[in-house]
């Protein structure tokens, strides 16, 4: 459930916690007790994601050779963890920081799901509207929120680390061995071929024709069901891979291009890289549709306008790294010009691990279009996209729970075979230098 969308997550608790067991409110405000379900699903992703570094972070500070050296010395098992925690705390603040930032956006799709009247819903409405004073006022609260949380976040750390971190004596990770990759890849390889599947079983079908019954349930001949205007769910969801996969595809490569030509100089564009670092895609979304109007080229436009970001970091960091390196230090005294050391040497050695980036980024740049989809931010109807598949099906979800579960259960093979990716890739082995 950790690797499920916020709005995915949200529909899923929903249709579980509210229509079928019945313990909590499905829609409105009204007390404490309606805030669980949205709570759960802004939390648990989070949750799942800081528990999953946190742990790698603790494995990191127990390498480090101080904590050998106060075993030895005889110092108390408690001062040690106590310790041992500070340190590793100071390592995920600035992710907490981010996760913080990330809730503003969520706040917008987990409100619309659950029927909240607050900030982000309203600010969803005014885009819907066109009530630019409204936006306005609705946008620059949550950047409001999302930056006092950055800065809280990094205030804490400095707090944290104190005179190590202004004196640069902070000790050496020596990074834990890793483990064995084959169980990693099991999972992302199941999950890749139940998409095929899915592709060659729905995209001989027709996506828009209403030949079936209003909300007829699964059959032999509707193996997903058919939703409010009688059209098949498995034709939708297949060509809505298809349509999501590649304009994620499309937003993935413009994202790697320009992250590689800004990382490259990355003190020209410190200030734009933090401001798309701390930038929800959803707040971007909002931005954007509210100038361009709704479709799917709006949508495009708000991912690729923040997803630069991680890219243009990493490239710095290895740019950083190869400019290090002695036979690049060497270039210059033999008369090779700069443009020509970058061109030759530099992004030959950086474009590899960089498209690796941005391929793993692909899964979460789909999630990032669906997300903005069921929001009513991407495709116009009748276009059969994941996330207005889903918005489409929530109305009748007491009623027809099928009409929710087929894109539901897309969108979740999806986030499993991103986030199994992402600790594939994680787990590979450093090569040495």
């Amino acid at each position: 459930m950790t690797s499920l969308p916020d709005f995915l997550l949200a529909s899923f608790l929903l249709v579980v916690g509210a229509v079928w067991l019945k313990w909590f409110p499905p829609y409105g405000w009204n007390g404490m007790h309606y805030a669980v379900l949205p709570a759960l699903a802004m939390g648990i992703p989070s949750g799942g994601y800081l528990g999953r570094i946190f742990s790698d972070a603790l494995a990191a500070t127990f390498s480090e050779n101080w904590v050998i050296t106060w075993i030895v010395s005889g110092i108390s098992r408690w001062h040690i963890l106590c310790a041992v925690l500070r340190r590793t705390l100071s390592t995920v603040m600035p992710l907490i920081g981010l996760i913080l930032v990330s809730l503003t956006g969520s706040a917008v799709a987990v409100e619309k799901v659950f029927a909240i009247p607050g900030l982000g819903r309203a600010t969803l409405g005014a885009v819907v509207a066109r009530d630019l004073t409204a936006l306005q006022t609705g946008i620059l609260f949550l950047l409001i929120m999302a930056f006092m949380s950055g800065i809280l976040a990094t205030g804490i750390r400095y707090l944290i680390l104190g005179r190590a971190l202004l004196t640069s004596s902070l000790p050496v990770t020596n990074e834990p061995g890793n483990s064995s990759r084959r169980r990693w890849i099991v999972l992302p390889v199941v999950c890749a071929v139940a998409l095929a599947v899915l592709l060659l079983t729905g995209l001989p079908r027709d996506p828009y024709a209403s030949d079936f019954l209003r909300l007829a349930p699964p059959s032999s001949s509707l193996p997903f069901g058919a939703d409010a205007m009688g059209r098949d769910l498995l034709a939708r969801v297949a060509h809505g891979t298809v349509h999501t996969c590649i304009l994620a595809l499309i937003v993935s490569l413009v994202c790697l291009v320009v992250g590689l030509v800004i990382g490259l100089f990355p003190r020209v564009f410190v200030g734009p890289t933090e401001i798309a670092n701390a930038l929800p895609p959803v707040i971007a979304g909002l931005l954007v549709v509210s100038v361009s109007g709704a479709g799917s080229s709006g949508a495009a436009i708000a991912i690729a306008a923040v997803g630069w970001a991680p890219l243009a970091t990493h490239t710095a960091a290895l740019a950083s790294e190869i400019r290090a390196r002695s036979y690049i230090s060497m270039l210059p005294v033999l008369g090779t010009s700069g443009l020509r050391q970058n061109i030759v040497y530099v992004f030959p050695a950086l474009i590899g691990p960089l498209f690796r980036h941005a391929m793993l980024r692909l899964p979460g740049i789909a999630l990032a279009l669906a997300s903005l989809g069921f929001l009513g931010l991407g495709a116009s109807p009748p276009a059969p996209e994941w996330g207005r598949v889903l918005a489409e099906g929530m109305a009748y979800l007491e009623r027809a729970y099928w009409v929710v579960l087929a894109p539901a259960s897309a969108l979740a093979v999806l986030s499993v075979m991103g986030v199994s990716l992402a600790g594939f890739i994680a787990r590979k082995p450093a090569r040495m230098q």
